[in-house]
C-alpha cells in the first residue's frame, strides 16, 4: 500500500512539473538548427556533381554594405572556371548569394544593385509592430528580375539562408521556399526590420548570432570556399554609446565566425576581403567595394599555396541553365532600366498601404512648383495600386526660407505614371493660421496639378515637358479678410527642359511661359534658366551657377518674383512684386536673378557617421552670392552673400535625405537672413 501511493504521488508531481520540464526541454534546443528543404538541397547538390566527385561550397558572409564585395569573389571565381555546387548565405551575403544561384552573373548583379538609387527601396516606418524601415519597394524591385512565386528549391546552384528564429531561439536553415520572403530575413535586423513570418517561426538575420558560418557548408562538402567581410574600423569612437552597443553586439557574431575558419586551416580557402574599414551604411560605395572583393579573391587565389589547394578539388561550371537566365536577365534588365530612365520610380504592383514619418518639401532647388515655399513634416498614411499613390500627411508646415511660425497642415499628394512617360502630380495642402507666415500669397489652402511627359534622349540627357496649374486661396488685403475657394492666386505654366548629367557636370536648362491670373487680371509672362554644377577633378572642389530671367509681354510691369527663382531676401517689396497683395508697383519689365557658388568638401572620400546609425555623405561647405536686378533705373543688383552646408544624411545608408541650411546677408533688408530645406525620394 506504501508503495502505490508513493507511485501515485510520483505521477502526481511529474504531472505537476510536466510544463517545466517541457520548457527546459525546448530550450535546451536552442543548439540544435531547424533545417528545412534539406533532403532536396542534398539531391541537388549530387545533381550536380554527377555523384563522381566531392562537392565545393561557398561560403558568403554578412556584413551589410560591405557583402556587395562577394560581388567581385564570385566574378573573380568564374574567371577561373569555379562555379561552386552550392552556397551558404548569411545576413546580407544572402542577397548575393541568392541573386547568383538564380543565375545572374555577377556583372548583372552590381549592375542591378547599381543602376538605381538604393535608398529608394526602403521607406520610413512607425515602429508599431515593425522596424523602422519598410521593404515592400524592395520586393517590387527584386520583383522586377526574379518573378513573384520564384521558389528557393528551384535555383540554378542550390543555396541555404541561414536565420534565427525568435520564437523558438534557435537558428533556422532554409533551402526551400518564396524567394523574396526568405530573401528579406536574411537581413531583418531588429528594430531596423520587420521580422518575417515563415511557417512557425518568425525570421530575423542570422548574422546576429554568426557572420561566418563555415561550419554548416562541412555538413555537405568536405572543402569549402568562404568570403568574409567583417568590420574592423579602428578609427571608431568606442565611448560613443551606440557605436559601443553596435560594437558589443558584433563581438559575439564576430569571434564565432572567427572560430569557425579557425578549425578549418587546411580544408578550406578563406577570402578576407579588404573591406573591413568601410561603415556597413556605406551602400553608395557599392561600386568600389565590389572592386575591392575582386582584388581581394585575386590575391589570395594567386598564392602557390592555395593554386595547389584548388587544383586538387574539381569545381563545378557556368551551366547552360545559367546562361539561358543571364540573357533573360539581361532583357529584364534592360525593360526595367528604359522604365526607371523616366522617373526613376520603381513603381508597384498590387495594392500596398503603410503608416510612417512623412516630410515634403516645396522649396528645394528643383522643385517645381512657384506659389509654395513650405515644408510639412507629420504623420503619413500612404497606398498604391499599381502605378498610382496616394499620401496623407498631417503635421505642420513652415517657410523653407524664413525660419516662420510653423502652423498645422493637411497635406495630400497624388501620383499617377501612365503610358511610362507620363507623370501626374496632384497636391493638396490645408493649413491653420497660415496668416502668422509671411508667404505673399499667405494660404488658406493650395492645389497644385502638375504635368510632365520624359523623353530619354541620349546617354544621361532628357528632354521634358512640363504643365502645372497652381492655385491658391489666400487673404485678400484690399477687403481685409480671408477669401475661401475663390482662388485668388492662380498661376499656369508650360515649359520645356533639357537634363544632361555625367559623374562631373549636371546642366539643366528650361524655357517656357506663365500665364497669371491674380484677382481679374491675366497676364501673360515668359522665363528662362539655365543652372549648371561641376566637379573639379575631384568631390574636393565644385562650382555651380544659376541664371533665370522673367519678362512681361504686355509690358505692364510688375513681373511675379518667385522663392524658387534663386534669390534669398526677406525683402517685402522684392517677395510681394507681382503678386496678388499689389502692395508695390514696379513699371520693370523684367527681372533677371543671377546666382554662383564654390564648395569644398572638408572630407573627401570620406563618410562621417554619427554613432555608427546616421551617415553624412557629399558634405559641402559653400560660399554662395546672389544677385538680382529687378529696377530698371539701378545697374547694380541687390546681392545676397553667404554660406551654405549641405549633405545627404542616411539612416544606416538606406533612407537619405538632402538637406541644405545657409546663412548669409540681405542687403534689400540690410540684415541677417537664413533658413533650411531638404528633398527626400518617397
Amino acid at each position: 500500500m506504501k508503495r502505490k501511493c508513493i507511485v501515485w504521488i510520483s505521477v502526481l508531481i511529474a504531472l505537476l512539473l510536466s510544463p517545466l520540464i517541457g520548457n527546459d526541454d525546448r530550450l535546451l534546443l536552442a543548439n540544435t538548427p531547424i533545417i528545412y528543404g534539406e533532403e532536396s538541397f542534398k539531391a541537388r547538390i549530387e545533381e550536380r556533381t554527377g555523384g563522381t566527385r566531392e562537392p565545393v561550397g561557398l561560403v558568403l558572409s554578412g556584413g551589410s554594405a560591405r557583402a556587395f564585395a562577394h560581388i567581385g569573389v564570385l566574378k573573380y571565381l568564374e574567371e577561373q572556371e569555379i562555379v561552386p555546387d552550392f552556397i551558404i548565405g548569411n545576413s546580407m551575403g544572402s542577397i548575393i548569394a541568392l541573386l547568383y544561384s538564380a543565375g545572374l552573373s555577377p556583372d548583372q548583379i552590381l549592375q542591378a544593385c547599381s543602376s538605381i538609387n538604393i535608398t529608394e527601396l526602403f521607406s520610413l516606418s512607425l515602429p508599431v509592430n515593425s522596424g523602422v524601415l519598410g521593404c515592400e519597394k524592395f520586393k517590387e524591385y527584386i520583383q522586377a528580375f526574379i518573378p513573384e512565386g520564384t521558389k528557393m528549391e528551384d535555383l540554378d546552384i542550390p543555396v541555404m539562408i541561414v536565420c534565427e528564429d525568435l520564437v523558438t531561439k534557435r537558428q533556422i536553415r532554409i533551402a526551400e521556399g518564396d524567394f523574396t520572403d526568405v530573401m528579406t530575413a536574411s537581413f531583418a535586423i531588429p528594430v531596423y526590420f520587420s521580422s518575417v513570418k515563415y511557417k512557425d517561426h518568425l525570421l530575423i538575420d542570422g548574422g546576429q548570432a554568426n557572420l561566418a558560418p563555415l561550419d554548416i557548408a562541412y555538413s555537405y562538402a568536405p572543402f569549402n570556399i568562404i568570403s568574409t567581410t567583417f568590420y574592423n574600423n579602428t578609427e571608431l569612437n568606442l565611448q560613443n554609446p551606440i557605436t559601443a552597443l553596435n560594437v558589443s553586439i558584433d563581438i559575439g557574431k564576430t569571434r564565432q565566425g572567427m572560430n569557425d575558419i579557425q578549425n578549418h586551416p587546411d580544408d578550406s580557402i578563406w577570402i578576407r576581403c579588404n573591406v573591413e574599414g568601410f561603415s556597413y551604411m556605406q551602400f553608395s560605395a557599392m561600386g568600389a567595394i565590389a572592386e575591392r572583393g575582386y582584388e581581394s579573391a585575386k590575391d589570395t587565389l594567386s598564392t602557390p599555396e592555395v593554386k595547389a589547394q584548388l587544383s586538387e578539388h574539381e569545381t563545378g561550371s557556368v551551366t547552360d541553365s545559367m546562361m539561358n537566365h543571364r540573357d533573360g536577365f539581361n532583357a529584364m534588365i534592360d525593360k526595367f532600366n528604359s522604365q526607371y530612365a523616366y522617373y526613376q520610380e520603381i513603381g508597384s504592383d498590387g495594392f500596398h498601404q503603410a503608416l510612417t514619418l512623412g516630410a515634403s518639401s516645396y522649396a528645394y532647388p528643383s522643385d517645381p512648383f512657384s506659389l509654395r515655399d513650405d515644408t510639412v513634416i507629420g504623420i503619413q498614411y500612404g497606398f498604391s495600386l499599381n502605378d498610382w499613390s496616394l499620401n496623407a500627411l498631417l503635421g505642420f508646415s513652415w517657410q523653407a526660407h524664413n525660419f516662420g511660425t510653423a502652423v498645422p497642415a493637411l497635406n495630400l499628394s497624388s501620383e499617377l505614371y501612365m503610358f511610362k512617360a507620363l507623370k501626374i502630380q496632384t497636391d493638396l495642402c490645408f493649413y491653420i493660421d497660415a496668416l502668422s507666415q509671411s508667404n505673399p500669397y499667405s494660404p488658406v489652402c493650395s492645389l497644385s496639378q502638375y504635368f510632365l511627359y520624359t523623353f530619354p534622349i541620349f546617354g544621361n540627357s532628357r528632354l521634358e515637358l512640363k504643365g502645372i496649374y497652381e492655385l491658391v486661396n489666400n487673404f485678400n488685403s484690399e477687403e481685409n479678410d480671408i477669401t475661401v475657394w475663390n482662388g485668388l492666386a492662380h498661376l499656369f505654366t508650360a515649359s520645356g527642359i533639357f537634363k544632361y548629367s555625367t559623374d562631373l557636370t549636371d546642366l539643366y536648362i528650361e524655357g517656357g511661359a506663365n500665364l497669371s491670373l491674380w484677382v481679374s487680371s491675366i497676364r501673360p509672362f515668359a522665363f528662362g534658366t539655365i543652372r549648371t554644377s561641376s566637379h573639379l577633378g575631384t568631390d574636393f572642389l565644385t562650382i555651380s551657377g544659376n541664371l533665370t530671367g522673367r519678362f512681361a509681354f504686355d509690358g505692364n510691369g510688375n513681373v511675379p518674383f518667385f522663392v524658387g527663382d534663386g534669390f534669398r531676401t526677406r525683402n517685402s517689396r522684392i517677395l510681394h512684386q507681382g503678386s496678388p497683395s499689389r502692395e508695390f508697383s514696379n513699371p520693370q519689365n523684367s527681372i533677371i536673378i543671377a546666382s554662383a557658388a564654390v564648395g569644398v568638401d572638408p572630407s573627401p572620400g570620406k563618410t562621417i557617421t554619427m554613432g555608427e546609425l546616421i551617415l553624412f555623405e557629399k558634405l559641402s561647405i559653400q560660399a554662395y552670392c546672389d544677385l538680382l536686378w529687378y529696377q530698371s533705373s539701378v545697374l547694380i543688383p541687390e546681392f545676397s552673400p553667404g554660406i551654405e552646408v549641405k549633405s545627404d544624411i542616411s539612416l544606416i545608408g538606406l533612407r537619405t535625405v538632402t538637406i541644405r541650411a545657409y546663412i548669409g546677408y540681405d542687403s534689400p533688408s540690410r540684415g541677417v537672413i537664413g533658413g533650411f530645406w531638404f528633398n527626400s525620394s518617397n
